[in-house]
């Protein structure tokens, strides 16, 4: 089951060239004896990316040239999972290698019903968020104890100090819904800082542009009449070609040492009316929980490769860490991927066949105050989901990749493995202490939740 295609013929010579020469320059060369002990490590995290419009007639490669060229030349993950529809549930899975039952983050700046109603009779409220266990190391703090100097940007409100994603970081900037742009020319002007000295770095770019409010770019924006949907689609293309100029040119300035760690990955999807509803609703659907991840790494041994084993946004903290030669220590529902990522790796089989044994899991929160949550589980080609009544769906993914077609609960041993899978997945216990934080709901900060959607 591969629900994105790698681009091949697509890509223009002249975008695979500029690739080609990009990694080039962050690796130095092709053998990993020549990698430092400790490379430069770049995340970026894509917000709202929806994996499989990378293929789409509508996105010719051509208008995504440095994405496709990832696709072509990294590592790059057909099943990628996220373990939450939600930006700061999943992003705090790469933070910990763990699930949002685990870290305790299971909603970001989600006003409810209540809290709403709250502050139109008495002008302010706030919301209760848990916040990053503090005991338990952040990718940051992990990389700092390593001898990193840690810098983050963040343009989506959830990544920030209240939620604990500031952790670690030796500088850090949340610009709220700021455009791609604006997050280049602030990293630039970091780039001495970064480069000072002989410590190596560890840079955290989380980009918010696919996510709404869509901006239709004029380079490649058409507008489509007389249907909100399709226009809304195609608002949404233009700001995905907008970033992937944005990340060119943050490529070419960085001028990274001559070896380094790229990690490129999404938090969550985007729904276009698939099963009736827009942007990003209470549903695990794969259109929302197919991830974009790929490992680019030359000069740590990383290859060029496709692979279709389902893989967890948990898997990328553990990862990170091997290809480091470090060990994951304390907690983690994660796995390294490493032994498959490198050229040579020891174990690679028996990592496919745990790959292909494991289930992977998925959480949203739909209603706190009731309690109603979403739950799946994903094993090979199936998939179960449980909805906010309880009830559960199997989906074959070979026979159905775009889940329209719900099978029930079929006796057989698919239905009993999965469902006893997620009803232990279900009791996990809570790992480490979850911080509470009050924030404050203000009529600004209704404004800034209801241009995102977060406020209805």
């Amino acid at each position: 089951m591969a629900r994105i295609i790698c681009p091949e013929k697509l890509v223009s010579r002249t975008a695979i060239i500029a690739m080609t020469a990009f990694l080039l320059l962050i690796s130095g060369g092709c053998g990993r004896e020549s990698a430092p002990d400790r490379p430069n490590i770049v995340v970026i995290l894509i917000d709202t990316l929806r994996v499989d419009y990378l293929e789409d007639p509508d996105l010719p490669a051509a208008s995504h040239p440095y994405l496709a060229g990832l696709l072509e030349n990294g590592s790059c993950w057909d099943n990628a999972i996220s373990t939450s529809s939600w930006t700061a549930p999943a992003t705090a899975s790469v933070f910990t290698g763990l699930y949002p039952n685990q870290h305790g983050v299971m909603q970001g700046f989600h006003a409810h019903k209540m809290a709403v109603k709250k502050l139109r009779k008495s002008g302010q409220a706030s919301i209760p968020l848990n916040a990053l266990p503090t005991d338990i190391p952040t990718l940051p703090e992990r990389l700092k104890k390593l001898g990193y100097r840690t810098f983050g940007l963040a343009a989506n409100i959830n990544i920030g100090h209240e939620i604990g994603f500031s952790r670690g970081f030796d500088r850090f900037a949340m610009l709220e819904n700021a455009p791609a742009d604006s997050l280049a020319d602030r990293l630039l002007s970091w780039l001495p800082e970064m480069t000072a000295g002989p410590e190596p770095y560890f840079l955290y770019l989380h980009f918010n542009d696919p996510h709404q409010p869509y901006i239709g770019h004029e380079q490649w924006y058409v507008p489509v009449a007389n249907d909100a949907v399709a226009d809304a689609r195609a608002r949404y293309l233009s700001e995905i070609s907008f970033l992937d100029h944005q990340l060119a040119r943050i490529h070419r300035e960085l001028d990274l040492d001559r070896q380094g760690l790229l990690v490129v990955l999404s938090d969550h999807g985007e729904e276009f009316m698939d099963h009736g509803r827009m942007y990003h609703p209470p549903s695990l659907f794969g259109e929302l929980n197919d991830v974009f991840l790929v490992f680019s790494a030359p000069a740590l041994g990383v290859r060029p490769h496709r692979w279709s084993q389902n893989v967890s946004q948990v898997d990328v903290l553990p990862t990170i860490l091997d290809l480091l030669g470090e060990t994951m220590d304390g907690p983690a529902a994660g796995i390294s991927l490493a032994p498959l990522l490198l050229v040579g790796g020891k174990d690679g089989a028996a990592l496919t066949a745990s790959l292909d044994e494991r289930t992977l899991f998925a959480h949203r929160l739909q209603d706190l105050r009731l309690g109603r949550h979403l739950w799946s589980a994903n094993q090979g080609t199936w998939k179960l989901i449980e909805n906010k009544s309880g009830n559960r769906n199997l989906f074959d993914l070979d026979d159905d990749p775009r889940e329209q077609h719900p099978l029930g609960l079929p006796e057989g041993p698919v239905t009993s493995h999965l469902t006893a899978e997620l009803d232990r997945f279900k009791t996990l216990p809570p790992v480490g202490t979850w911080p509470s934080t009050e924030i404050e709901l203000d009529e600004k900060m209704l404004k800034k939740l209801k241009s995102l959607g977060y406020v209805r």
